[in-house]
């Protein structure tokens, strides 16, 4: 590598920037630049701009490299710009230069770093989502414990004369619902009334919930 900026690359830019890129690359994009050769390969070999021999020379090698991973313990020496370079380096001495420089056909190398960052993203947030996912399965499960546990607490208060009668706050007609049937399955006794806002210009209510409340349902005064 050169300390001077007249060839490429010059070591500040090596150290700075090419050094932490290979490193990024062999960490979270591998993956996603191994499946793009491989399916740009087999795309090239149905359309018919690949010959089979070289088609299948190409894809055993990529899935050889793949496999070996040689390149995930290269350090950055200057003679590649990134992974991208030193994958296609190992392929051309795999299967000759000439056949690995037949998988660029019709692809651009911009295209391809945009595609795998999308990959990693999608990767990323379908993660996310099974998390989140899961957190939200956690959170209904508590809820519902945690119902159950409300509804045991006025039980024990009604059952030692602490209080006579009991009610609840700002639900809505699942709650209700919910709350009614715990009572039933814990054989407590349900709520007589419900508090929630209610004004001239403020009648959400009215809507489902008041036919929730009514007296041929569950019997909730407002």
């Amino acid at each position: 590598m050169n300390s001077d900026y007249d060839t490429f690359p010059a070591q500040v830019y090596a150290d700075s920037v090419l050094a932490h890129d290979l490193d990024i690359y062999n960490q979270h994009f591998s993956a996603p630049l191994h499946a793009i050769n491989l399916a740009h390969g087999v795309m090239l070999a149905e359309q018919g701009l690949l010959r089979p021999s070289d088609s299948v020379a190409i894809l055993a090698a990529l899935l050889k490299i793949d496999k070996d991973r040689a390149w995930a313990d290269q350090e950055f020496d200057g003679s590649f710009e990134d992974l991208f370079f030193l994958i296609e380096q190992e392929l051309g001495r795999q299967v000759g230069e000439d056949t690995a420089g037949r998988l660029h056909t019709g692809r651009s190398r911009n295209d391809m770093e945009h595609t795998m960052f999308r990959m990693q993203l999608r990767a990323r947030l379908l993660r996310l989502l099974e998390q989140y996912g899961a957190l939200a399965d956690r959170l209904l499960a508590r809820a519902g414990q945690g119902i159950d546990e409300t509804v045991r607490t006025m039980g024990a208060l009604l059952g030692t004369g602490k209080i006579k009668e009991w009610g609840v706050s700002n639900e809505t007609s699942f709650g209700v619902c919910t709350i009614m049937h715990a009572c039933e399955r814990l054989g407590v006794k349900k709520p007589i009334t419900i508090q929630n806002d209610f004004g001239l210009l403020y009648r959400s209510y009215e809507s489902e919930l008041a036919e929730t409340c009514s007296r041929r349902n569950h019997n909730l005064s407002l």
